[in-house]
């Protein structure tokens, strides 16, 4: 099973789908499978003499976003920078902070 196949079992839930419960369980899925199609540590990987297997979507790879504050995994990082603005313009420069360290 991929991405691809659960957007279609869920979508086929909320279309033809008799039980309320399981119709919102089915939209709450497709919602946020398309937030992880936009996610870009959802759709690549990085591969490296360093991570041979993959970093398995940034989850192997840690950054510190402050330098007194702990080390956290990159994609729990972008989750939280995507989910917390829409302001477009902080996202850059978030983005920007991080390359220039």
């Amino acid at each position: 099973m991929n991405i691809l196949t659960a957007l279609a079992e869920n979508e086929s839930v909320v279309k033809n789908g008799n039980d309320p419960e399981r119709k919102a369980i089915a939209l709450a899925w497709l919602f946020h499978l398309v937030g992880d199609i936009h996610q870009p540590l959802h759709t690549a990987q990085l591969f490296t003499t360093d991570y041979p297997k993959g970093d398995r979507g940034g989850n192997e790879i840690c950054v510190r976003v402050k330098e007194a504050e702990q080390p956290m995994d990159l994609h729990r990082f972008w989750d939280g920078v995507i989910t917390s603005s829409s302001n477009l313009t902080r996202l850059r420069n978030e983005a920007t902070a991080l390359l220039s360290r």
